[in-house]
């Protein structure tokens, strides 16, 4: 396990698999009963805002951001 504090979450960068630009990680909400992120705010653009379970976003250290696997989101 790798603690991170949730605000270092905040501003993440979030691509596809293939590498194109999703969004960022605006917020992460949190289970309180389960003591996990539940899923993660995701600002897409202007005015747009959708959230993704956290299951669905991968690390990914060598490109700095978070790797979206939209099969795991649904």
């Amino acid at each position: 396990m790798n603690p991170i504090a949730a605000g270092a979450l905040e501003g993440g960068r979030v691509v596809n698999v293939s590498g194109d630009p999703v969004g960022t990680i605006e917020d992460v909400m949190v289970d309180l009963v389960a003591g996990t992120i539940a899923f993660a705010v995701l600002a897409g653009g202007p005015e747009q805002r959708f959230a993704v379970p956290w299951q669905a976003l991968k690390p990914d250290a060598a490109r700095d951001c978070y790797v979206l696997d939209y099969a795991a989101a649904r």
